[in-house]
């Protein structure tokens, strides 16, 4: 049996953030590591929709950015969601990587 360990986010009252001593803290497990870039980008939820309810929004423009210090940290693999069109994506299309 084998296991893979994801590093995403944590979460504060009101935004998400990515603090890669963490990657670097899996990683000392000896298990592979893969750093979800996408994921740790969605904002809270609060974007109005046309029928009535609310979702997430997000920052695309900053997944380089977490994707290029998760491969400077070390870890094994890197993990985003991705659409040829991010805003008509089914969900969390604001964090869509196209």
């Amino acid at each position: 049996m084998s296991a893979q360990l994801l590093g995403r986010a944590f979460s504060s009252a009101d935004d998400l953030f990515v603090d890669p001593r963490n990657l670097e803290w899996l990683r000392e497990s000896n298990c592979p590591v893969v750093a979800d870039v996408t994921h740790a980008l969605q904002q809270p939820a609060g974007r109005k929709l046309d029928g009535g309810g609310v979702a997430s929004g997000g920052l695309r423009e900053l997944i380089p950015c977490i994707a290029r210090t998760s491969v400077a940290v070390g870890v094994d693999g890197i993990f985003m969601e991705v659409h040829d069109d991010p805003l008509n994506a089914p969900c969390d299309g604001p964090t869509q990587w196209v």
